[in-house]
């Protein structure tokens, strides 16, 4: 096999000059040194974005978490195959300083020139480095053949989660494999699609409302709620999310479906796992939660989760403050509710949201007035008379 090196000139021209003639002549090969160049697309518009924020969504977010990271093969004239090793780039970060505008690399790399050679591209998103084991990435080495594998761990506090997604061609949701030289103009520009599935929290209070359902799907009475008494606050300390969640998994950049994460091999923990968010993870909704169904999980407190189908519960604690001025202090009460276990399945790419219905029944009075019962009469002689 034929080897050629892509960080030297190609070629370069050669001037062929006869005595004092002015037919020069210019040889060159074409397109010389032509660089790669990348772009991306989250399928979401850019909008204002935190710094550093687990759920990737726009091109800003994925510019502010650190760019993507790309995995090519070169192959010299054959396909690409599971004999492949990425000998071209590994785990290559791909930056951008406009927020996603324009992306860059270093060192640069330049399309082979002979109409043959062929280069594999795979890629992911937010980059990691191979050598922070913080990340909660594990790669496949440099030397090992094959599809580059990312082993995703899903870390147990959810303010460090972090997103993952794969990068596919638009136009047929797969890498770019067995790619010739582009024109000078044109660029890898990979689509990134979650990996994986995120879930986010409503809540609302219903004030004496009945619902027997218990994943409330089958209310439809919302505006049945009572009010909230006005001496009355209903606060959130904590949601837990619990269940046998994938705790590890293999995720292959090669996808064999279009636009379908190719996940492999998986570890659970035996004993399940409870995904916890309290009161750093709400918005100023928590300490006033009433009938209207607002979000209780800010921006950056998603839980992400590797997809599954599986048995789930949620536990909420929550407090109900009354003030009382007749009390020596206000009446607290402290609920701490566990769902019955409910069947779901968590779908790649999609964003749950539960709804928390909590529901409170009012201390209700009614009294009657128990009547005299008539028990006949009684004489009795003050003072008794005698003959």
């Amino acid at each position: 096999m034929k080897k050629i090196s892509f960080y030297a000139v190609l070629a370069v021209a050669t001037l062929a000059s006869v005595s004092c003639s002015s037919d020069d002549v210019l040889v060159q090969s074409p397109s010389v040194n032509q660089p790669i160049e990348f772009g991306a697309y989250t399928g979401r518009s850019a909008a204002l974005a935190p710094t550093r924020a687990h759920s990737v969504e726009t091109l800003d977010t994925l510019a502010l978490d650190g760019g993507f990271g790309v995995f090519a093969y070169y192959t010299n004239d054959v396909d690409y195959s599971q004999d492949a090793t990425p000998n071209f780039m590994y785990n290559q970060q791909v930056t951008s300083d406009d927020n996603g505008v324009n992306w860059g690399y270093s060192p640069l790399k330049y399309w082979p020139n002979e109409e043959a050679d062929k280069v594999t591209f795979f890629a992911y998103a937010p980059y990691a480095d191979h050598k922070n084991t913080d990340d909660n990435f594990e790669f496949s080495t440099n030397e090992a053949n094959g599809d580059p594998i990312i082993t995703f761990t899903v870390n147990d506090e959810v303010q460090k989660q972090q997103d993952l997604l794969y990068g596919v061609r638009e136009s047929d949701g797969h890498p770019y494999l067995n790619m010739d030289k582009m024109k000078v103009s044109d660029q890898l520009t990979f689509h990134f699609r979650h990996a994986l599935s995120r879930i986010g929290f409503k809540v609302q209070a219903m004030i004496d409302h009945v619902n027997s359902d218990q994943t409330g799907a089958a209310d439809k009475a919302t505006d049945n709620s009572e009010n909230i008494d006005d001496a009355t606050t209903i606060s959130v300390q904590k949601v837990e999310l619990i269940g046998n969640f994938y705790t590890t998994r293999k995720l292959n950049l090669n996808n064999g479906y279009a636009n379908n994460p190719n996940w492999g091999e998986f570890t659970t923990n035996s004993g399940g796992r409870i995904f916890v968010l309290d009161s750093d993870d709400f918005t100023e909704i928590a300490n006033s939660v009433n009938t209207t169904k607002k979000q209780l999980n800010t921006g950056n407190a998603w839980v992400m989760v590797i997809p599954q189908q599986l048995d789930a519960q949620i536990r909420v604690t929550y407090t109900v403050t009354t003030t009382d001025n007749n009390l020596s202090a206000s009446s607290v009460v402290e609920n701490v509710i566990t769902s019955e276990p409910f069947n779901f399945n968590f779908e790649h790419g999609k964003s749950y949201m539960f709804n928390l219905h909590l529901g409170l029944t009012s201390v209700k009075f009614d009294a009657s007035v128990e009547k005299w019962e008539d028990a006949g009469e009684t004489t009795v002689n003050v003072p008794i008379n005698f003959n």
